[in-house]
């Protein structure tokens, strides 16, 4: 009685795969080398011939007498479930098992790296450096007068950078809180340094002691020029540059 083919049951099979046994028409047949496969067992023959090519075995060696079932064999009862049954663990498409000492070592697979941080050290990360940026252009300015606020350019792109290297992500949302970040370190910045000025002038008046920070930072715009604030404005836009084309 002729075989028909384990997954086209109106079709004779011409061969057995060598790794399970089934019977496979024409149409079926995956060689793996010389060896005939069935489209389950096929990946892994297939990755036994690639790994002992990689560790430098004879492929052409002929193979052990035993090692698959002779071309044409009848499949014995049992050998492989029946259609549409869910495979059984060790047994017809699962993964081949092979002896001790045959040379084969199963390859293995390395999860990749989940893409994208913790947010939230990133925001803190860029945080801390928009912060130290920025009190260190204020410093400069109060201490020796000379305003430098372009480096506000290499401050915003500081944080956008930052953040990125940290959560590994991009993209306008990262990008317009990235912003926000940068916002919040420049209002420290400028409050350090509007501090500064009210200390120096008490110093030099005590009769001004009973004014406030708080009394001062309505001043803050006034205390600067209009290229002060257009530096700032640049500094932003680096700051979102810098994380949008992460995402790009």
């Amino acid at each position: 009685m002729a075989r028909m083919c384990y997954y086209h049951q109106t079709t004779e099979a011409a061969n057995s795969c060598a790794q399970c046994g089934v019977p496979i028409c024409n149409n079926c047949i995956q060689l793996v080398g010389p060896v005939p496969a069935c489209r389950n067992c096929a990946p892994a023959l297939h990755a036994r011939q690639q790994q002992m090519v990689a560790s430098g075995a004879n492929t052409g060696a002929p193979m052990q007498q035993g090692a698959y079932p002779p071309q044409g064999a009848p499949v014995q009862q049992g050998a492989y479930p029946p259609q549409g049954a869910p495979p059984q663990n060790g047994g017809y498409g699962a993964p081949p098992s092979y002896p001790q000492g045959s040379g084969y070592t199963a390859p293995s697979y390395q999860t990749a790296p989940e893409h994208g941080g913790n947010i939230a050290l990133g925001m803190l990360a860029g945080l801390g450096i928009g912060i130290v940026g920025s009190i260190i252009v204020m410093k400069i300015l109060f201490l020796t007068g000379f305003g430098l606020a372009y480096l506000y350019i290499g401050v915003g792109y500081g944080v956008g950078f930052g953040i990125h290297k940290f959560t590994g992500r991009g993209g306008t949302a990262l990008a317009a809180l990235s912003v926000v970040i940068m916002m919040i370190a420049l209002l420290v910045g400028h409050l350090v340094f509007a501090n500064d000025v009210l200390q120096k002038e008490i110093a030099s008046d005590p009769t001004l002691a009973g004014i406030s920070l708080m009394d001062v930072i309505p001043m803050i715009p006034s205390m600067f020029s209009p290229m002060h604030w257009i530096c700032i404005a640049i500094g932003l836009y680096s700051c979102w540059r810098a994380m949008e084309q992460q995402g790009e």
